[in-house]
């Protein structure tokens, strides 16, 4: 048991928090939408909607971030080992 990793312990346990996060995620957005509907009037759908949009614009502009920033190493990686092996 002691040389076993973490996440094969007990799988059954791992897949009911994975669950329970799920449900904690929803009940917050849909906390959210309610609130929002209630502020300011108008659809709780309308609401549900919007929070869904902006997770995924927001996912999106960090997914460009991340592969614009490892574009951006890969190349100075690139040209390092050239000027290296250049140099030495």
């Amino acid at each position: 048991m002691g040389t076993q990793l973490p996440h094969l312990w007990n799988p059954h346990k791992i897949k009911k928090s994975d669950k329970m996060k799920l449900r904690y995620k929803i009940s917050i957005g849909l906390a959210l939408a309610l609130a929002g509907s209630l502020l300011w009037g108008g659809s709780v759908w309308l609401w549900l909607a919007g929070i869904c949009a902006g997770k995924f614009l927001i996912r999106l502009l960090l997914t460009i971030a991340l592969a614009i920033a490892v574009y951006i190493l890969a190349y100075a990686l690139i040209i390092g080992a050239i000027l290296w092996v250049l140099i030495s």
